[in-house]
């Protein structure tokens, strides 16, 4: 994503032609360090893309059988851990 600032000379990000207003991130943390691995993806985006557009966490996904986690929460639980990052 970070290569879009200058794609064959030209920024996509930052060029109002192209109308980019947010960046979508897709995210499978591992179920037993959910905030710490979406903190350090959301970390890595905004060092790489900077913080003038929005940063979305547009999709995210756990394999069956992954919960109850180490800490005992189910899916839902884990879900909503998310949004505290």
């Amino acid at each position: 994503m970070a290569s879009l600032r200058n794609l064959d000379g030209k920024d996509y990000l930052g060029n109002a032609h192209y109308r980019v207003d947010g960046i979508g991130s897709h995210i499978y943390p591992d179920p037993n360090d959910i905030q710490g691995l979406v903190a350090a993806v959301l970390a890595a985006d905004q060092a790489a893309l900077g913080m003038d557009l929005p940063i979305w966490i547009t999709g995210f996904g756990f394999r069956a059988g992954q919960f109850p986690n180490r800490a005992g929460d189910n899916r839902g639980q884990a879900i909503k851990s998310i949004s505290r990052c």
